[in-house]
């Protein structure tokens, strides 16, 4: 789903997810979608339009919603925790960061998804 069904100016069969979505589950993670894009343009709080509370996102836990038929609440859904202690997340752009002292906070960053690194502190 992308932001036009949040916006209502989609052409909702023109593309594979909208052919092969049953109209229904369309209607109702477009309900979903569209209505907390509404209520956070308005009040600038998105709650109210889904059944699960939508948390505010701090770097601490990194609270983000999957909308969906059912939408549920993912606390940092983006990390990978490595074998060797550190954690990464991304920002979805290309840009990682990584935690290597299990503060949280980022040590490294990389902008070009974690081929170089550069140190942040």
């Amino acid at each position: 789903m992308d932001i036009g069904p949040a916006l209502d100016t989609y052409n909702g069969f023109s593309n594979m997810f909208y052919k092969l979505t049953p109209r229904k589950t369309i209607g109702k993670v477009h309900g979903h979608l569209h209505g907390a894009f509404v209520n956070f343009v308005k009040t600038g709080d998105p709650n109210g339009a889904i059944d699960v509370t939508w948390q505010k996102y701090t770097p601490d836990d990194r609270f983000e919603m999957s909308i969906d038929v059912v939408c549920s609440k993912l606390k940092d859904p983006i990390s990978t925790f490595n074998g060797d202690g550190t954690k990464e997340w991304t920002d979805g752009w290309g840009t990682v960061v990584r935690d290597e002292n299990g503060d949280g906070k980022p040590d490294y960053v990389s902008y070009d998804s974690g081929e170089t690194w550069q140190k942040t502190k």
